[in-house]
């Protein structure tokens, strides 16, 4: 009995919370608000529950000179800024000239952010390599909105010269499971239980 009830807490402990993964598709992204700027992608979800946590993955990212690019995440009435021109004004009104080529996510639990990446976190094709960075403000701002609706990135370009695209984006979505399916895997629990006496 002690056994069968444990592992039902543990059971219940991970159903604490869930994971949902959402895709966009990518594009090219216009130089300097030429023709078709700025990139927009968006996502609709069907889903309808409460976030707890979120984080913006962009796959196949590739741009010269990141200084040139803000990047934006929409959802209802909040529109938050993830990226905007790293290396303005830290280091010169163009920003940072390292480029982008690779996978990247947008996490309130990393560690550093495109504007403080000079030091060496860029390889020696000065890419910024594949990882997860900070946003420029916290993603945190959608926790406790619900998820379904419209959801759109968006990408601009804001100096000449250099180009780039994306290859698809995506939401890492994290939630708490309603109280209904907690109480139906408890009842399942406690059946387990009162059978294996």
């Amino acid at each position: 009995m002690r056994l069968t009830v444990i592992g039902f807490l543990c059971a219940l402990a991970g159903a604490a919370s869930a994971q949902a993964v959402y895709t966009g598709p990518g594009g090219s992204i216009p130089d300097n608000g030429g023709p078709g700027s700025p990139f927009s992608s968006s996502i609709t979800v069907s889903d309808s529950y409460a976030i707890t946590d979120l984080q913006l993955n962009i796959n196949d990212f590739t741009h010269t000179f990141v200084g040139d690019l803000i990047i934006t995440l929409s959802h209802g009435a909040t529109s938050l800024t993830v990226v905007d021109r790293p290396g303005v004004p830290e280091w010169s009104s163009f920003g940072w000239a390292y480029n982008l080529n690779g996978n990247y996510t947008f996490s309130d639990d990393a560690s550093v952010d495109w504007d403080n990446i000079l030091g060496g976190v860029q390889d020696t094709n000065f890419n910024i390599p594949s990882g997860s960075y900070l946003p420029e403000n916290p993603l945190s701002a959608f926790d406790g909105s619900n998820v379904n609706g419209l959801w759109t990135l968006t990408i601009s370009d804001n100096a000449g010269a250099d180009l780039g695209a994306v290859g698809s984006w995506g939401l890492t979505v994290r939630s708490v499971p309603t109280p209904a399916s907690i109480g139906l895997l408890g009842a399942a629990g406690l059946i387990a239980a009162r059978r294996r006496r």
